[in-house]
């Protein structure tokens, strides 16, 4: 099989090829979960997703194909053909990011079919909050200089005791400061790390934008956990991440983090006890000036979230026994 066609070329990351407006790009394998709710809570926000999935064994392009006939001028579809090694995977290491069968490759494929000067990465398993997600756009479209790297957060949801959704309290935010908005350019890209793929690019500064996304991974068949093909690589990083997941569970309820995110100090405490001090220092420049301010726009960011706690509540995986 000729897979030419799969090779990432960084000069179709050429801005001045490229229309003003925002691009969303996905890498899609077997995410028929939540899929038809990340586009759709999604799509009104930007100027187009791109959805590439691979290897794909469920009913993913089904539910893609038929996106794209509600929404043909946004929605783009590609299928990459060559299978991308799972992160983690013994193969994945092994395998240049060069190669089309790289992970790193697969993403940057799904890069490279954008039309937009600015992007961003979304997964299956991101649930838009509305009301955040347009300040977001706004700010970008209105006031952002494109001088720093937008990051933004998701709050991790799992069933609780009654299969009632919860956060998951030993790793409450998903986004460790790597997913952003950002201007596409040839020095935008991913590129191969042991573990997985890296994003880089020569803009180094940051500014964290909110909490703009539900992430459901945690809600799917085995935590989320299959697609890195834990059974075949029982030694890799995401085998024991899983191993660790399912015995130490723990959860709050939505009251519950809106007293930690109320008080900055219970938060960092709570942040300092699960090791997350990482991902704050990376989100916000001094982790010490991490005050009132902050926290209380995590507290506004959530209580805007609302409509889609409710929304979250009427997902299958909670309604039915």
């Amino acid at each position: 099989m000729d897979t030419s066609e799969f090779i990432f070329d960084k000069r179709s990351l050429d801005p001045t090829k490229r229309k003003a407006g925002i691009s969303a790009f996905m890498r899609i394998k077997n995410g028929e979960a939540f899929l038809r709710e990340s586009i759709e809570s999604h799509i009104s926000f930007f100027d187009e997703i791109v959805a590439c999935y691979n290897d794909c064994s469920d009913n993913t392009e089904a539910i893609l194909l038929e996106l794209q006939k509600n929404y043909p001028e946004r929605l783009k579809v590609y299928h990459y053909v060559p299978k991308a090694h799972p992160p983690g995977s013994d193969l994945h290491r092994s395998t240049p990011g060069d190669s089309v069968n790289s992970l790193v490759n697969f993403y940057n494929y799904a890069l490279s079919k954008t039309s937009y000067t600015i992007a961003t990465k979304l997964d299956d398993d991101h649930l838009a909050i509305a009301h955040n997600l347009k300040r977001a756009i706004d700010y970008i479209k209105n006031t952002w200089n494109q001088k720093s790297l937008l990051v933004y957060s998701g709050l991790n949801i799992i069933p609780d005791s009654e299969s009632k959704p919860a956060i998951y309290k030993n790793n409450m935010f998903s986004g460790n400061a790597d997913i952003c908005f950002f201007p596409v350019s040839t020095e935008t890209y991913f590129v191969h790390d042991e573990r997985f793929e890296l994003f880089t690019s020569n803009i180094k500064q940051k500014k964290y934008v909110g909490l703009l996304y539900f992430h459901l991974k945690f809600l799917k068949e085995n935590y989320g956990f299959n697609n890195y093909d834990i059974v075949n690589n029982p030694d890799s990083r995401y085998a024991k991440m899983y191993e660790a997941f399912v015995n130490t569970i723990e959860y709050i309820t939505f009251d519950e983090f809106t007293t930690y995110i109320k008080s900055p100090n219970r938060l960092l405490k709570n942040y300092n006890k699960y090791k997350m001090k990482l991902l704050l220092s990376k989100i916000f420049k001094n982790i010490d000036t991490y005050k009132i301010d902050r926290a209380k726009t995590l507290e506004l960011d959530f209580i805007s979230s609302q409509p889609e706690i409710d929304r979250i509540k009427q997902l299958s995986c909670f309604t039915q026994k």
